[in-house]
């Protein structure tokens, strides 16, 4: 069953493969002396770094800039991340910016940037490719053959988009933390006594009359303390 495709799933997929090793025109195949052959064959003048850089990630998946998103949309499940070529999805940065069913220069970016694509190149052409990961702007994006798959921030970047083939699902606004009021008013017919301790044999200290406003910061068998060492009965305290 594949991945869900949606902003959060992309980008927890491309925070996962961070570290990958680029190699032009993959996305996310295991690299291999066959895998090297035929990419080198198909795309020559992408292959012009010495063979050890090549040879030393065989066993280790590879993928390029637009191979990171096609790497997530052809992949069974987040953990074994093994991709499934689909001919009808196969695009450059270009296509996949001109098909974006939102998008823009970087300036006028959502404050939800989740899983959103960004781009480098010209208002007419696209030529880089890469993946918001959090609201705070970071952007992994498979960098070339002597970087491999990095993170960088949103303030490189011209341009986003909203992919058109990933649902893009709003992130709920955390509830706010309550605000629990410790304040009550003195609700009596003359006054009330605050007293040393918190029982009625303690001894008074001053009193509170009926409508001063105290702040409780500590309540003991039914009694509340209104200052560092002062104590009132909370049978009197009105919660305001």
């Amino acid at each position: 069953m594949s991945i869900e495709r949606t902003n959060t799933n992309l980008a927890e997929f491309c925070k996962q493969v961070v570290g990958t090793p680029y190699w032009y025109g993959t996305f996310g195949q295991k690299a291999s002396s066959s895998l090297y052959n035929d990419k080198k064959a198909q795309y020559p003048s992408y292959y012009n770094f010495p063979y050890n850089t090549y040879s030393d990630d065989f066993g280790k998946r590879v993928t390029d800039c637009a191979g990171l998103l096609k790497w997530f949309l052809w992949s069974n499940n987040m953990t074994d991340k093994s991709p499934t070529y689909k001919a009808s999805e196969d695009y450059g940065a270009n296509t996949f910016y001109s098909k974006c069913t939102e998008k823009g220069k970087i300036a006028s970016i959502p404050n939800e940037k989740i899983g959103l694509t960004v781009y480098r190149g010209t208002d007419s052409s696209k030529n880089h490719i890469g993946v918001v990961v959090d609201n705070s702007g970071n952007v992994v994006e498979a960098k070339g053959h002597n970087y491999g798959t990095i993170k960088s921030n949103i303030k490189d970047w011209g341009y986003w988009g909203k992919c058109h083939l990933i649902k893009y699902v709003s992130q709920p606004s955390p509830e706010p933390t309550p605000i629990v009021s410790n304040n009550y008013t003195v609700n009596v017919n003359s006054f009330l006594s605050m007293r040393t301790a918190p029982t009625v044999s303690a001894v008074e200290k001053g009193r509170l009359y009926n409508g001063a406003i105290v702040t409780v910061t500590e309540v003991k068998n039914g009694w509340g303390k209104v200052s560092p060492n002062l104590w009132c009965s909370m049978t009197y305290l009105k919660k305001i």
